[in-house]
């Protein structure tokens, strides 16, 4: 009786299930949506209504039911909740429970506990039956099997059956009994082939999906691999099996000029240069044909004839049976690579300024140029313009930019074929120019060389008039390295600046141990100066006439580690001439007055002269250092400073270093013409230079009591000085006589060992307050 019922509510309610089944397959059917949020936002309303409408299935299924006792009842809707637990998600199979079981409470009854723990059990067993459906289907024999799937739908129908049956139990004990044994066998013979038959129901729909998304994924590659086609950077074209084009992207057209409509039908021959290799051709079809890919380098040829490099991939596409289906050629132009190649090249082997071959291009021309010239000569010159730096600074570095290149072009003008010209520093050049005569030939050529540089270059509306220092060494005379050859031609030059610049000295190797310790000496002194090896002794002047401190001449001491206590004689010739002789100035003259500052703190004012060389002053920017280090000491009276300059040294720029005296007066510096009477003064001379004082040379000084001539040329060096407004000081005096004698001519001041000897900066106060000159007795 009761599976006979039951029977009929099943199959009753099959329009129920499969109606569920039809709405699950709608409502589960995989869609997109660009945005991530809405789109979950649209799954979980989906899932709520499918659980909705599996929730109203079961509610019909419970007004069609099989009464079995007054209050306990049995339908279709355990299935639904099982299934629903399966493939639903929990939160639809959650939405399912909730309508099903609240409808159930509200029909009552003496079954309504049984009944909804039953609905909850058998959705509770299909949450876990789904959940772990995979691994239940790959145990089973793998998820493709039907044996699987079948076992794995009856599994569910059985535990659910199972289920139904222990939670009759609930059951009030004076009907358990009888209910027990009138749904035991139905409950367990229908509940699993009906959770197998309306669950492959599912498994369809699961499927049906599956290739859905497997044609919709297949639909969107096609649709990516359709981009990638038509945007992509590189050229890709499809061919038959005649090298026909099939089709071209709009790359490979751009890059080409061909419009697609032109290429299409047409061999590939015509993208291919008319001089393009057959063997390379023969290469490429053997790889095809035996690999069915190949890659490399070939040339193309655009619609206007221009060849260009390119990389070639090409792949062959066959059919199932091996039958040919496409060739798909990807090509990558390689022009701007090859453009960016040759610039690097250009960079690693040219001047960025000029475009004139640098250092390692000189070299291998150089090489190549002594293995071209057998029984010739091959000449290096190392050039280096004079006094470059000072047009820089004074015109600015654009100009001195334009000057080099301009300079460059001239230069390179006048040269053989198989001459090489080269900038290989800042404003050094060097030349190798291999001859087939010999060395007085070649000189001839770098005399002519020489006197081009020496011609006018106009640069950005300035006029320069250039010289350089040039160094030669010949090759194979000095017979060694090209590298070697390079640095004895710039030894050589170093030589050329040494003895006045503006020359050419050829190479010569004792000369060149000479240079080499000159070189080392001056790195020395450099190095000195910065760890603080070098310091400052001061040595009074004094006036003759009250016994007062007229101030200190500052004089440099070198305090070498192993050779003691050095004098500047020991060393300054080393740096005279060179570029580092105005940086020791300047150093000079700002420690100087860091030494004033610090006796004016201890109460006493000591003005003090320092010496410069003429090129130090005259040179761009040392009006502007000065005002610099003036302002570093405010507190400093005015005149406090002194520099001291070489009459000899006067002589080359007369109306600069007179223009350059006037200026420093104007900012509280006095200027002094040291060693007064060496050098070829006169009258107009010594009017034009506008210096407040002249110091006579201690050679005179010193002689003056025993050499009348010597005493005459002193007496009038003071007369000059009072005739021109000027005041003299005399160096090396050496006893109290000397002294006299000069107070008497009228020289009132006096420095040398008869007053005092140069002495530390911390010896000068205590010196000062401690000093009094004695009475002197007029000779």
């Amino acid at each position: 009786m009761v599976v006979t019922a039951l029977l009929q509510n099943v199959a009753t309610n099959a329009g129920v299930l499969v109606a569920l089944v039809l709405v699950y397959a709608a409502l589960s059917w995989p869609f997109e949506e660009a945005d991530r949020q809405e789109r979950a936002r649209r799954i979980n309303r989906r899932r709520l209504v499918c659980g909705l409408l599996f929730g109203l299935g079961a509610i019909l299924t419970m007004n069609l039911p099989v009464t079995v006792v007054q209050g306990v009842i049995v339908d279709g809707k355990t299935v639904i909740l099982s299934l629903a637990g399966a493939y639903l998600h929990p939160l639809g199979a959650g939405m399912a429970l909730l309508v099903a079981g609240s409808y159930r409470w509200h029909l009552g009854g003496a079954g309504v506990v049984p009944g909804v723990a039953i609905l909850v059990g058998v959705t509770l067993l299909g949450l876990v039956w789904g959940a772990q459906r995979k691994r239940m289907l790959r145990a089973l024999g793998g998820p493709a099997s039907v044996y699987a799937g079948t076992l794995w739908l009856f599994s569910l129908g059985l535990a659910c059956a199972a289920l139904a049956v222990v939670l009759v139990l609930l059951l009030p004990a004076a009907i358990r009994l009888e209910v027990l044994q009138r749904v035991v066998v139905p409950v367990m013979l229908i509940f699993p082939p009906a959770t197998l038959a309306f669950g492959w129901m599912f498994e369809g729909v699961l499927a049906y999906h599956a290739r859905g998304r497997a044609i919709n994924a297949m639909l969107r590659e096609q649709a990516r691999a359709a981009e990638v086609f038509l945007h992509a950077r590189d050229g890709i074209v499809i061919l038959d099996e005649d090298e026909t084009f099939l089709d071209a992207n709009p790359a490979f057209c751009a890059m080409t000029g061909f419009a697609r409509e032109e290429l299409l039908g047409r061999s590939l021959d015509v993208t291919r240069p008319t001089h393009f290799d057959p063997a390379l051709k023969r290469e490429v079809q053997r790889a095809i044909e035996t690999k069915g890919h190949f890659e490399g380098n070939i040339s193309r040829q655009r619609k206007n004839g221009e060849v260009f490099p390119c990389t070639v991939k090409m792949n062959v596409q066959r059919h199932a049976d091996g039958r040919f289906k496409q060739c798909v050629v990807i090509c990558t132009d390689q022009s701007e690579a090859k453009r960016y190649e040759e610039e690097l090249k250009r960079v690693a082997h040219y001047d960025p300024l000029t475009g004139l071959p640098n250092r390692s291009q000189v070299l291998r021309e150089l090489q190549v140029a002594m293995a071209r010239e057998p029984g010739g000569v091959v000449a290096v010159v190392y050039a280096d313009l004079d006094d470059f730096s000072q047009l820089n600074e004074q015109w600015g570095k654009a100009v001195g930019d334009q000057l080099i290149c301009e300079l460059g072009q001239h230069l390179k003008a006048g040269l053989q074929p198989h001459d090489t010209f080269g900038r290989v520093g800042g404003d050094e050049f060097v030349f190798v120019l291999p001859r087939p005569g010999d060395v007085p030939d070649v000189m001839r050529d770098i005399d002519q060389l020489a006197n081009r540089l020496r011609q006018p270059v106009q640069a950005l509306g300035h006029t320069a008039q250039l010289t350089a220092s040039m160094g030669v060494t010949f090759y194979p005379q000095d017979s060694t390295d090209a590298d070697t050859l390079l640095r004895h031609a710039d030894l050589a030059m170093y030589t050329a600046k040494d003895l006045g610049k503006n020359q050419v000295q050829v190479f010569d190797p004792s000369r060149d141990a000479r240079v080499q310790q000159r070189r080392a000496t001056l790195l020395r002194i450099e190095q000195a100066m910065k760890v603080g090896e070098l310091e400052l002794f001061f040595q009074p002047k004094m006036r003759l006439s009250n016994g007062s401190l007229f101030g200190a001449e500052a004089l440099l001491r070198w305090r070498h580690p192993e050779r003691g206590l050095l004098a500047p004689g020991a060393f300054l010739d080393e740096i005279t001439g060179t570029p580092f002789s105005e940086v020791l100035d300047r150093w000079v003259a700002e420690r100087a007055l860091q030494h004033v500052a610090q006796w004016r703190e201890a109460g006493q004012v000591v003005a003090i002269s320092v010496n410069m060389a003429v090129p130090t002053l005259t040179a761009p920017g040392f009006i502007e250092f000065m005002e610099k280090l003036l302002l570093q000491f405010p507190q400093l009276p005015i005149y406090t400073l002194e520099i001291e300059i070489l009459e000899y040294e006067t002589m080359n720029d007369l109306a600069l270093v007179a223009q350059t005296i006037e200026r420093l007066y104007a900012l509280g510096v006095r200027v002094s013409i040291d060693d007064f009477g060496t050098g070829y003064s006169s009258l107009s001379y010594l009017q034009r230079l506008p210096a407040q004082f002249i110091k006579i040379d201690q050679s005179f000084v010193r002689d003056m009591l025993s050499s009348d001539t010597d005493r005459a040329l002193v007496q009038a060096i003071v007369g000059l000085a009072k005739a021109f407004g000027r005041e003299a000081v005399a160096e090396g005096v050496e006893t109290h006589e000397h002294a006299a004698v000069l107070g008497a001519m009228g020289c009132d001041i006096v420095q040398g060992y008869g007053i005092a000897r140069p002495m530390p900066a911390a010896d000068l106060l205590a010196w000062v307050s401690g000093y009094r000159l004695p009475a002197l007795v007029s000779a």
